[in-house]
């Protein structure tokens, strides 16, 4: 699957954490969701490393926002959309923000 730095960016700052905030990874969620989260992190972890070598050697704001544009191609463990409404029927797992379920969109499936 193809996806553009801009969003490897979001998932896994939102899946790891970033700038102190814990990430949906420190959740109680499904195993399943975890698992697919996992996995994913791991996948792009090659991508995440060459986006950061280059953004460390962009100069300017125009050239981030270019590199931010560019697409990687990963292998990506998707997860169906009626495991978010489980999380949200039941008291057992933790809530994620909308920006969290934002940042996870590319990988649900309806």
């Amino acid at each position: 699957m193809k996806i553009t730095n801009q969003q490897m960016v979001n998932f896994v700052n939102m899946v790891s954490g970033h700038k102190g905030k814990s990430g949906i990874i420190e959740k109680n969620i499904p195993m399943k969701l975890f698992s697919a989260l996992d996995l994913n992190v791991k996948a792009l972890l090659p991508a995440a490393e060459t986006y950061n070598k280059q953004r460390n050697e962009c100069n300017d704001a125009d050239a981030l926002t270019e590199l931010l544009k560019i697409e990687v191609e990963a292998v990506i463990q998707t997860v169906p959309e009626e495991i978010f409404e489980r999380m949200d029927e039941s008291d057992k797992f933790d809530a994620l923000t909308g920006s969290e379920y934002s940042a996870l969109q590319f990988m649900i499936t309806k």
